[in-house]
């Protein structure tokens, strides 16, 4: 019987599309009436609020994923009556936004690579400092190749992180890094 492996995407890319596509707009429409009652109900939470506290809301952070910019506009469209319009009526890269921040999709995205690399968006320790740089001179004694993923699990970030660090730490890398030689 002959696998799947041996047959040539080309032939299955028809078929696939047939089944994705559907589904795809299907969970689009889903994702975005979702969208849309958790911003009324945002909308009327953020007007319920000004309007009982007699205050000025302030948008100067992101709250739940969403951006200062968003909330502010899901707050003046709610006080004028248009948050479902201003909804239906946006451009494809303001939807798009929207979705990943309605989807929080940078904290979803950041929790995967925290699970690859426990210290990622971390601050390194001067120790931390102090020790990447003595295993970098072990790694690279000699002609040695630097085994960069090696290093980065050993400090449990990726790869890219390791140079740019050792960069900032003032070591010349190289073209061999990946990275161009400093004047």
């Amino acid at each position: 019987m002959e696998t799947i492996e041996t047959l040539p995407a080309s032939s299955l890319e028809a078929q696939m599309r047939e089944i994705l596509s559907p589904l795809r707009s299907a969970a689009q429409d889903a994702v975005e009436d979702l969208m849309h009652e958790a911003f009324a109900e945002v909308g009327k939470l953020l007007a319920s609020t000004a309007k009982d506290s007699g205050k000025r809301i302030s948008f100067d952070k992101q709250v739940c994923g969403l951006a200062p910019f968003l909330l502010k506009q899901i707050y003046e469209q709610t006080e004028a009556g248009e948050l479902e319009g201003w909804l239906a009526g946006n451009t494809d890269k303001d939807r798009y936004r929207r979705f990943s921040d309605f989807l929080d999709l940078f904290r979803m995205q950041q929790e995967g690579f925290r699970a690859r690399f426990p210290k990622a968006y971390q601050k390194w320790t001067p120790e931390e400092d102090a020790e990447l740089l003595s295993q970098y001179a072990i790694a690279s004694e000699g002609e040695k190749k630097v085994h960069w993923n090696e290093l980065g699990h050993k400090f449990g970030r990726n790869a890219n992180a390791i140079k740019l660090r050792l960069g900032r730490l003032g070591v010349n890398l190289g073209i061999e890094a990946g990275v161009p030689r400093r004047a």
